[in-house]
C-alpha cells in the first residue's frame, strides 16, 4: 500500500497531510475528473443541438466524434417522415472519413498540413460510382469545404442518400465533432442542401459560442483536505 501511494504522491494524485500522515486528493485527480465532466458536458450539448435540427428538420440526424483520427458515429435520431434513409450507421462504428459529409466537414476543418497527411494515409475505398477516390482530388474538395461552411456526402456513401454536415470545434479550433443532417435524394434537391446547409452552420457556431463560454469556467483545488470548485475565468489567472 505504501508503494502504490507513494506512486500516486509522484503523480500528483495525492498529497500527503504532514499533520496526520494522511493523504488528500491532488490535482491530477481534478484535472481527471474535469476533463470527464466536460467531455459529457460537450458531447450532450452537441447532441442536444443535433436533436434540435431533427426536429426541426424531420430528417435523419446523426452525431459523430473525432479523435486520435478517428470518426465514430454517437448519437443517431430517426426521421419522422414515412419515406426515410435506411442508413448502415450503427452506434460505435467508424465513419469513413473521405465519403461522407460527417468525415469530410472534419477534415476541412483540420490545420492544413494535418489534413494532407492524414489523407495521404488514408485508405479511399470506393462505395458508390459518386466516392471521391484521389487524394488531390478529395484535398481540394475539402478546400472548398472550408470556405462554404458545410460538407455534402452526394450518394458518396450510400446510394441515394445526401448528407450535409458540419464540423464542431472546440476552444482551439480543434475538430471535435460533427452533425450531420441524411435525407433521401428525391427530397434533397439543391435549393435543400443549401438551406439546411446554413442551417447546419448557424446552430453549429451558436454551439461553439457556448462551448467557448463554458470553457472559460475551470475547477478550483481548495487549501483544505476537500475538494474546493469554484467558477473562474481562464483569462484572470494571475
Amino acid at each position: 500500500m505504501h508503494r502504490i501511494l507513494s506512486v500516486l504522491e509522484t503523480e500528483g494524485y495525492v498529497v500527503r497531510i504532514p499533520e496526520s500522515g494522511g493523504y488528500r486528493l491532488g490535482l491530477s485527480v481534478i484535472q481527471l475528473a474535469e476533463g470527464v465532466l466536460r467531455g459529457d458536458f460537450v458531447l450532450e450539448s452537441v447532441i442536444s443541438a443535433a436533436d434540435e435540427i431533427a426536429r426541426e428538420s424531420e430528417e435523419t440526424v446523426h452525431v459523430a466524434t473525432f479523435r486520435d483520427g478517428e470518426c465514430r458515429y454517437v448519437h443517431k435520431r430517426e426521421s419522422s417522415q414515412s419515406l426515410r434513409v435506411s442508413m448502415s450507421s450503427a452506434l460505435g462504428s467508424v465513419v469513413p472519413l473521405h465519403c461522407t459529409a460527417l468525415g469530410k466537414s472534419i477534415l476541412s476543418t483540420i490545420e492544413r498540413d494535418d489534413r494532407h497527411r492524414l489523407i495521404s494515409e488514408l485508405p479511399l475505398p470506393r462505395r458508390t460510382d459518386h466516392t471521391i477516390t484521389d487524394a488531390d482530388t478529395l484535398l481540394h474538395e475539402c478546400e472548398y469545404i472550408a470556405q462554404r461552411g458545410y460538407a455534402v456526402d452526394d450518394e458518396e456513401n450510400e446510394q441515394g442518400i445526401r448528407c450535409i454536415a458540419v464540423a464542431v470545434r472546440n476552444h482551439l479550433q480543434e475538430p471535435i465533432a460533427a452533425i450531420s443532417i441524411s435525407v433521401p435524394t428525391v427530397r434533397c434537391p439543391p435549393e435543400a442542401v443549401v438551406k439546411w446547409g446554413s442551417r447546419l452552420v448557424e446552430q453549429v457556431r451558436h454551439l461553439e459560442g457556448l462551448l467557448r463560454l463554458s470553457s472559460s469556467q475551470k475547477f478550483d483545488v481548495g487549501e483544505s483536505n476537500g475538494i474546493d470548485i469554484k467558477e473562474q475565468s481562464l483569462y484572470n489567472d494571475s
